[in-house]
């Protein structure tokens, strides 16, 4: 695959909030999965679940992971298209 990874973002942005680290991907793939590896390997940020998944996952008292700090703390990545690409963003829950 033929890309390019720019850093847009990273950390909260008001305090006492989420952190997120943000890349837009150029490239002209269209192949989501291929794209999501790129990302983890270039960015090298520990793999997470996708958003859609991680906020089912912990749905209060029906989800699978209802109660898991581990799994809560551990966040969420979400790849949405853009004019050149995918923007890709990780969040991390605020932790104090």
């Amino acid at each position: 695959m033929n890309a390019t990874i720019i850093k847009t973002h990273s950390g909260q942005y008001k305090k006492y909030n989420d952190s997120f680290y943000e890349w837009d991907v150029i490239t002209d793939s269209k192949d989501i999965e291929e794209v999501t590896n790129f990302c983890f390997k270039e960015t090298e940020m520990r793999r997470v679940p996708e958003s859609a998944e991680y906020h089912k996952n912990i749905r209060f008292g029906i989800g699978e992971k209802s109660g898991d700090a581990s799994y809560y703390f551990d966040g969420y990545y979400k790849l949405t298209p853009s004019k050149n690409g995918f923007h890709f963003t990780v969040c991390r829950p605020y932790c104090d």
